[in-house]
């Protein structure tokens, strides 16, 4: 017998809810049943009546009892028994099982290639840049030849009925344009053999965006997506030239506006801004306001700083691990409720970033302040004009509305009981394999390039069985399978902690402070999304664009 894993909270309108981990439902409860729960598997029904007869009369303590009853014949709310997660053998995607090894090794969607390491600018919060010295990633000279283009892409294509596409990245990839030319050639030419259709994808820093290979871009559809901050002033004091330390905010906005001029209805481009430190929510949402009808993606993120004394580092986080009411409640650079981030002794030789000065492009205390009353004045929009509100909000829309978007889309697991996502959601190699200008493999662009990472390489071939010890290495640190939050949590093995890097020992004691905040904020999300839900049910329907509907998920298997 085991208790049931749930989360429960009540709103401002004193409302109770349970928030089930099994079957991801969100149920609204009565108040003997809030209380009762807790014991429920834990303890008979008889010494559950004999704790709380001083407070519930008797009838009402067992018609609480057999309601959760009648909710677990249905799969909800059942008990939990405590457990290890074995080994990951096999996994469900798309409806169809896959032993593990076969899966990783035959399937795959997306390679990068990284086609030079050189740079011509030198922003300051690049975790490639000398300023943060991320360990195996830096600017050098180095840049990919045809021949190991050639082998990745060959081997890529021929792998998988998923792989299809092709990523161009550096570094500046245009920098190297004669192999971002002979690759899409290339990969077109093996693909026709293969009777699939490559698509092509590129990130770019925009200053090299000539109206020649604009055209380029454009006849083969490569989707491009553009790194810019939306505001000048920013901008131009950390995205600076490599050579003359001038800012490139106009470089790159010329080269947009005339992108758009040449081509007004091409789809397959974005933006990808960052925000930093003082934010100015108006201009961010004037620049967002002109591009967004012009731009098929937009992706905002911040740069950030863990703490004063972490050796965690500089990074650039997806806003998802954001949490509302900590954030509101609690601006001392880390979210409420949480041990400090320098508790982690054993992290003596971290792969991540060392911690930089505390430089002014960090958000601060009233960057979150304005970020959430703004946030707050969205919700009370929403609530009259949700398609209005999306339109003169979009800085908020794009930044902290994405995880209330996935988990309102959610697929509910209430007959499913024996499977749950894997909570890394990283399957090294099938969802990404970045290959680096040297022919050598890694899981994505956002790992350093150590030896634990290491997947292979375009002579011997991609290593699916170093995939499989990478997800074991996840698998013996976490405690997935007990974890409230476990069919919500995306945790990204690029945060990984080293206590030794060079042997993959991975530091225990700052995984577990990664995972506390990441359940924190995900609760609180939760929180916040069944607060909303209360007053507009159909508010968060409203709200979809095509591009916030997720991919499907991989599950991991247990017979």
């Amino acid at each position: 017998m085991g208790s049931i894993l749930l989360t429960k909270f009540k709103t401002e309108n004193a409302k109770c809810y349970a928030y089930d981990s099994h079957s991801r439902e969100i149920l609204c409860i009565s108040n003997v049943v809030y209380d009762v729960i807790d014991d429920v598997g834990i303890l008979s029904r008889q010494k559950i009546l004999e704790k709380w007869s001083s407070i519930y009369e008797k009838e009402k303590i067992f018609a609480a009892l057999d309601k959760i009853s009648e909710y677990q014949k249905i799969g909800v709310l059942c008990e939990h028994v405590p457990t290890t997660l074995n080994r990951i053998n096999r996994v469900k995607y798309d409806n169809k099982v896959y032993d593990i090894e076969s899966f990783i090794q035959n399937k795959g969607h997306q390679l990068l290639l990284s086609v030079t390491h050189q740079c011509n600018l030198r922003c300051k919060y690049c975790c490639y840049g000398e300023s943060i010295q991320r360990e195996g990633r830096t600017h050098s000279n180095q840049t990919m030849s045809f021949d190991i283009a050639e082998k990745a892409i060959s081997s890529f294509l021929g792998r998988s009925e998923f792989a299809n596409a092709i990523s161009f990245y550096g570094g500046e990839p245009l920098l190297n344009f004669p192999i971002v030319k002979h690759s899409i050639l290339f990969a077109k030419n093996f693909a026709s053999k293969l009777d699939k259709k490559p698509m092509f994808l590129m990130t770019t820093n925009g200053t090299l965006l000539t109206d020649e290979i604009i055209h380029y871009l454009v006849q083969h559809n490569v989707f491009v997506h553009i790194s810019v901050d939306a505001v000048k002033e920013s901008h131009d004091q950390f995205r600076v030239f490599k050579d003359t330390n001038v800012g490139s905010y106009d470089t790159v906005i010329r080269n947009i506006d005339r992108f758009i001029e040449l081509y007004p209805t091409y789809r397959s481009r974005g933006i990808i801004i960052t925000l930093t430190s003082p934010i100015q929510i108006e201009k961010v949402n004037e620049f967002l306001i002109k591009y967004s009808s012009h731009f098929d993606s937009i992706t905002i993120g911040e740069v950030f700083e863990k703490t004063k004394d972490s050796d965690v580092g500089v990074n650039i986080s997806a806003a998802s691990d954001c949490s509302l009411h900590s954030c509101l409640k609690n601006f001392d650079g880390q979210c409420s409720d949480q041990e400090p981030l320098n508790n982690t002794s054993d992290n003596t030789n971290s792969s991540h970033t060392p911690v930089m000065d505390r430089e002014s492009f960090s958000l601060k205390e009233e960057d979150w302040r304005n970020i959430f009353q703004e946030w707050h004045t969205f919700i009370q929009r929403v609530m009259a004009d949700p398609i209005k509100a999306r339109e003169e909000f979009p800085l908020i829309h794009r930044f902290l509305l994405k995880p209330f978007l996935e988990f309102h889309n959610r697929d509910l697991e209430r007959y499913n009981l024996k499977s749950f996502s894997y909570a890394c959601h990283c399957f090294p190699g099938f969802t990404r394999l970045y290959c680096n200008a040297l022919g050598d493999y890694y899981p994505c662009e956002r790992v350093p390039e150590i030896p634990f990472y290491k997947l292979g390489n375009v002579i011997e071939g991609f290593d699916y069985k170093r995939s499989v010890e990478i997800m074991e290495a996840f698998r013996r640190t976490a405690d997935c399978g007990n974890c409230v939050i476990k069919n919500e949590c995306n945790f990204c093995p690029s945060l990984f902690d080293f206590s030794d890097s060079s042997r993959g020992n991975i530091s225990k004691s700052a995984f577990e402070i990664k995972c506390k905040m990441k359940r924190f904020s995900t609760i609180d999300m939760i929180k916040e999304y069944t607060k909303i839900m209360e007053e507009q049910p159909e508010v968060f329907d409203n709200l979809m664009y095509l591009n916030d509907l997720v991919d499907p998920r991989v599950f991991v298997v247990f017979d």
